[in-house]
């Protein structure tokens, strides 16, 4: 009898806990898109792997970070480490001779994601579905020029990806998804903290891939000539027209961040950082990992001033 008395007063003391406690924070992880430089961003998601996974409500991703929020929210740690290094490095995947190749475009998204997913690194897609964090990937709707959001789950996931990670020029083909077409998420909500902040968070961990300070130029000529092999529609040139301008204005948005009620920590490389879009040199790759680790090493002895990531999900529940 005594037992029990102790057991109904533990559950009391819960409820009264759970009743009493102030409200619990709304985490959400944003992660920038950026190809091969995204590199940084397994780095620094393997490095909290075992402090914050299930920590955080939400990951919002573009591009290569919707690629890794999938890996995270599936408990994959090291996964987009090894696909950086050892499988989008291969030719399967990035191949410049097929721009004389109408037939095919220089990246591969179906090696690069569908394949590799699938195939040489399967994605744990059943455990992505039952995290208890939402994760949502971006994409650029080519007909209504306009940013959407997909919350991933064991349906969709790989066709999400594919739509999000599909860089205009680089892969020819439009992507299709519920009958409508997508290119790259990054290009028109680069760094989506605006649509972390609409879904309901109030504290934000940002995780950029260029360094701070960085900004966006034209590149005018790139795409003049790209477009003289590739071509493209007229929506889409019309996007692109602009791509520059959005990043920029986004990037001066969160170095100037001001938002009541919400708290925003920002991870970048440093500035020796080397990683571009497409690198393939797997020194430069290591070397870009080694420091996102290093972030994410930094960024968790922040982490551990907040009281959501100072207690376990158990102690969190009410049973």
């Amino acid at each position: 009898m005594k037992g029990v008395r102790k057991t109904a007063a533990k559950l009391v003391d819960r409820f009264l806990d759970a009743v009493l406690s102030p409200k619990r924070d709304t985490w959400a992880l944003v992660l920038e898109g950026g190809a091969m430089r995204c590199t940084f961003t397994a780095g620094v998601l393997d490095s909290i792997h075992e402090n914050c996974i299930e920590r955080f409500d939400m990951v919002v991703g573009v591009s290569g970070g919707a690629a890794c929020a999938a890996s995270f929210a599936a408990g994959q740690r090291g996964r987009m480490q090894n696909i950086f290094i050892n499988y989008l490095t291969d030719n399967r995947f990035l191949d410049y001779s097929r721009v004389f190749n109408s037939d095919k475009s220089i990246l591969d998204l179906g090696y690069a994601i569908r394949d590799v997913s699938t195939i040489h690194v399967p994605l744990d897609i059943n455990r992505l579905h039952k995290s208890r964090m939402k994760i949502f990937a971006g994409l650029s709707n080519v007909h209504s020029g306009e940013a959407e959001y997909i919350e991933l789950d064991a349906e969709n996931a790989i066709d999400a990806l594919v739509c999000s990670c599909n860089i205009p020029f680089l892969s020819k083909a439009l992507v299709p998804y519920n009958g409508k077409e997508y290119i790259d998420g990054g290009i028109l909500d680069p760094i989506p903290v605006r649509k972390a902040m609409e879904l309901g968070a109030n504290k934000i961990v940002l995780v950029l891939t260029q360094p701070h300070g960085y900004r966006e130029s034209p590149r005018l000529f790139m795409k003049a000539v790209l477009n003289r092999f590739f071509g493209t529609s007229d929506k889409v040139e019309e996007m692109l027209r602009y791509e520059h301008t959005i990043y920029n204005n986004d990037k001066i948005y969160i170095e100037l961040f001001d938002t009541p009620g919400v708290e925003l920590i920002v991870v970048t490389p440093p500035a020796d950082f080397k990683l571009d879009l497409l690198t393939r040199n797997r020194g430069l790759l290591h070397q870009g990992y080694a420091q996102g680790f290093i972030a994410g090493t930094e960024l968790w002895k922040k982490l551990q001033n907040f009281p959501d990531f100072q207690r376990g999900e158990s102690d969190k529940a009410f049973f």
